[in-house]
């Protein structure tokens, strides 16, 4: 028997799109929905930052990757916001099938900001390992 014949034959296709997925490096300040990030920016009394023209994209560089990290950051301002960040990231996850994320954020940028290296870093926790559990979605 040719060795071809041999080969285990693919009776069905899985949606790639049902299956779990792990996302295994993410930075949370870019993942910030622009609604909220505009929100966020209100209730600071901030100006709102423009939404990217067509929606979002990926980035056109590590330049433009770091200013929109620095925008983000400086809307960021208390506990709430980095809460509500994480928490929507998991459910944003959760509904694109990822199962597990690593998750990292320039906790030394806020920190410095907010007087604390820990201030951002306890309510984005909470936001999404405790209560992004019951998204399906874990973030570590």
């Amino acid at each position: 028997m040719p060795a071809a014949s041999r080969l285990p034959t693919i009776t069905s296709v899985r949606d790639l799109e049902l299956l779990p997925k792990a996302h295994l490096h993410v930075h949370l300040e870019s993942t910030v929905r622009w609604a909220t990030l505009r929100e966020i920016a209100a209730a600071h009394g901030l100006p709102a930052p423009p939404a990217p023209a067509g929606g979002p994209r990926p980035f056109e560089g590590f330049r433009a990757f770091g200013d929109h990290n620095s925008l983000v950051r400086d809307c960021l301002r208390s506990p709430a916001d980095f809460h509500r960040v994480a928490l929507e990231f998991c459910e944003d996850e959760a509904a694109q099938g990822t199962r597990y994320a690593e998750v990292t954020f320039t906790a030394a940028s806020h920190g410095e900001r907010l007087g604390s290296p820990q201030a951002p870093w306890r309510p984005s926790w909470r936001g999404s390992v405790r209560e992004g559990g019951g998204t399906g979605s874990s973030a570590g």
